[in-house]
């Protein structure tokens, strides 16, 4: 058994997920297939997802979803247990699959979308020589970027010292406090960061494109339930689409899911996000690439890896050709 995931599975996955009260209703004269979905709280990458439910894509499609609210390294377990059909969150059943369990990317809404926020003094990537950069934990993204980051701009990470402070709010109320000169920040908290005057140095794109959300699940799944699989694709597609062409009810959505009360800051966010979704739940060969040889890293996988072995978008392009041919719109 995989390091990452021993002392995980035995866990009974019910008392550990928060389901969204956001259930549909099933249609009139018949119950369609319940489908769970784990994504995590407040990750902006899981508004097509939401959108989709909201608008009744979904149900559209015969499926009933409910979003199950869960932390990132539990969709894996969850999965495998059977408390989660599907996992929203893509990062972590990729690292399992480089491990051999059988898990495949079936669909991705968007990049991960991460800044490097340093203090207003800081002008360059070479200044935080000497400084402390405050990161989740080690091992994971806002780590192993930053590191990247560090290392694209000619500066040695042993030459940084890297504290781990936990969750995103503690990493900026560091920021804030001064006790750290920067840290990695997601959306929303890098653009308030820099609302109140901190500085978006570099952003993880710039660096490497790497998926955070979208639709992954176990092969055995797919092959079991193979239209249910293609319909959760096909309505996650509706509201990916939804969100990008229609601003006015996305920011809506965006806003509630979000927790904003600033519609201006939802304004900024939602012109944000349209750089790191997808336009059609797919992503290049080069970017999975990036994604297996991130996820090797971080899982000291060394064999060689495929994508073909990790992604498979035969559903969302068949969707994508579905919805054009029968004239829906967004």
């Amino acid at each position: 058994m995989s390091p990452m995931l021993h002392g995980c599975i035995p866990v009974c996955v019910a008392s550990l997920v928060f389901c969204v009260t956001m259930a549909e209703s099933p249609r009139a004269q018949s119950s369609p297939p319940q489908v769970m979905i784990g994504i995590g709280p407040g990750t902006l990458g899981h508004i097509p997802l939401v959108l989709a439910k909201e608008k009744g894509f979904f149900q559209d499609e015969g499926v009933r979803l409910e979003l199950i609210q869960i932390k990132a390294g539990l969709n894996v377990p969850a999965m495998i247990e059977g408390g989660l059909d599907y996992s929203g969150i893509i990062g972590i059943p990729i690292n399992a699959a480089l491990q051999g369990m059988k898990f495949k990317v079936l669909m991705v809404n968007s990049s991960l979308a991460m800044d490097l926020v340093v203090q207003p003094d800081i002008k360059s990537v070479q200044e935080l020589r000497g400084k402390r950069l405050a990161i989740d934990s080690f091992g994971v993204y806002s780590h192993t970027l930053a590191e990247e980051i560090l290392r694209r701009h000619g500066v040695n990470p042993r030459d940084v010292t890297f504290t781990a402070m936990g969750s995103t709010p503690l990493r900026l109320a560091a920021l804030q406090s001064k006790s750290v000169q920067a840290t990695m920040l997601g959306v929303p908290h890098n653009l308030l960061a820099e609302e109140s005057g901190f500085t978006r140095l570099v952003s993880a794109q710039e660096v490497v494109n790497l998926p955070q959300t979208g639709i992954s699940t176990l092969e055995s799944r797919i092959q079991a339930t193979p239209e249910i699989a293609y319909r959760v694709v096909k309505g996650t597609l509706k509201g990916l689409l939804h969100y990008r062409r229609n601003k006015d009810s996305s920011v809506k959505t965006l806003t509630k899911f979000l927790n904003l009360r600033d519609a201006r800051l939802a304004d900024r966010i939602y012109e944000y996000s349209l750089k790191v979704f997808t336009d059609d739940g797919t992503i290049p060969v080069p970017f999975q690439k990036q994604a297996i040889e991130e996820s090797k890293r971080i899982t000291r996988v060394a064999k060689e890896v495929a994508p073909t072995e990790i992604f498979d978008f035969q559903l969302a392009r068949r969707a994508k050709t579905e919805l054009a041919s029968s004239g829906w719109r967004p």
